[in-house]
């Protein structure tokens, strides 16, 4: 099953939150598609970017997610949009995120200190499957690498795709890609 995000697509809504309010929305997809399978079937969540981040915020709160595979995800949303505002417009983040943040949270609820999958990542019992483009210029690939470091689960495998850019690590090796994420799936 495939859905927009909040303010996505075909999808309503004012503000994204990066997984704050969107994990509980992820949450009612996943119980009805838990709902659709006989006893005993299984759901995994696959999400890209900012829907990995969103995935990983979920699992952290969902213990029965069967697995995860991510693509591109960062790892903390503040991370990202420092390094985003020094890349982008050389603009130093500790000047301007806190007074973004409040902003955010008066608008949203959310402040940009509450989005981390990298804090999330140790809650998450399921197998990982993480993928990310090695020339990704939006999403520096160190940022999966870290959420693999700290995944706990015994079962995860990082795979950084050659010649790949932002969401572009499947579709610039879809052999490579299948192939990865066919051994991770005859593990589980």
């Amino acid at each position: 099953m495939l859905y927009d995000q909040r303010n996505h697509g075909r999808s309503g809504g004012r503000w994204i939150t990066f997984g704050y309010y969107e994990k509980h929305d992820l949450g009612v997809f996943f119980a009805w598609a838990q709902n659709q399978l006989a006893d005993g079937g299984q759901v995994a969540v696959m999400g890209e970017s900012f829907g990995a981040a969103v995935a990983v915020q979920f699992a952290a709160i969902q213990p029965k997610v069967a697995f995860l595979a991510l693509d591109c995800c960062f790892s903390d949303l503040t991370a990202l949009l420092n390094y985003r505002l020094k890349v982008e417009y050389h603009l130093p983040g500790w000047l301007l995120l806190p007074f973004a943040s409040f902003f955010s949270w008066l608008l949203t609820g959310m402040s940009f200190s509450d989005i981390s999958p990298l804090r999330e990542m140790p809650k998450i019992s399921c197998p990982v499957f993480l993928a990310h483009g090695a020339n990704d210029a939006f999403t520096p690939c160190a940022m999966s690498q870290d959420l693999y470091d700290v995944a706990p689960t015994p079962l995860k495998v990082l795979y950084l795709a050659p010649d790949a850019g932002h969401a572009e690590a499947f579709w610039n090796n879809q052999l490579e890609y299948e192939r990865q994420l066919g051994e991770f799936l005859a593990q589980i």
